[in-house]
């Protein structure tokens, strides 16, 4: 919804209210923030980290073993190592797409990013949903065929002549199931 309403910000009232009214919420969250306070308890058990005890190396190594020895977790690593290099791509070329190609600006941007987000908060209530009810394998087997449809949709993105509106996008946004799901079954573990 905040893209939607960012690309029909812009496209009204220009980039510069945009990130004028940006700072703004970074500040309400300052203050938000500041007003924090922590039962005295939390404060009292403070524990001293000293250079020495800190052991990155050794602690990044015991968790790439514990990947090579634990096949779901390493497919689950395996799954964001995909959705960095593609789905990274995705996001420059959202951009693009709305503001070159469909040429729609601000607006086109955001209705790309808001699709997106309809998509992602579908998949996620799919995963949720279908989630107790099936098994390992079937797990394995949804995340394959969302990637597979995720994958096919930003084919028919990427083809597509003009912006018909969020549906497309939608489409590819839906397919975030796979990532939903991969997050669910990480969270059964």
């Amino acid at each position: 919804i905040g893209s939607l309403i960012g690309g029909a910000w812009i496209s009204g009232f220009g980039h510069e209210t945009a990130f004028l009214l940006n700072a703004a919420s970074f500040l309400a969250s300052a203050l938000c923030i500041w007003q924090l306070r922590l039962p005295p308890e939390a404060s009292a058990k403070r524990s001293v980290v000293t250079l020495r005890s800190l052991a990155p190396w050794r602690d990044y190594t015991a968790g790439l073993r514990y990947m090579r020895a634990t096949p779901l977790i390493f497919g689950i690593g395996l799954i964001s190592v995909g959705w960095a290099t593609g789905g990274g791509a995705a996001q420059i070329l959202f951009s693009l797409f709305g503001e070159v190609v469909f040429q729609r600006g601000a607006a086109g941007i955001g209705i790309l990013w808001a699709s997106a987000g309809v998509g992602l908060v579908a998949g996620a209530i799919i995963a949720h949903r279908i989630g107790p009810r099936l098994s390992h394998s079937a797990f394995k087997l949804t995340i394959s065929i969302a990637y597979a449809i995720h994958g096919g949709s930003y084919v028919l993105f990427a083809l597509a002549p003009a912006l018909v509106g969020p549906g497309l996008a939608l489409l590819g946004g839906a397919a975030e199931v796979q990532d939903a799901a991969a997050d669910y079954v990480t969270i059964r573990l």
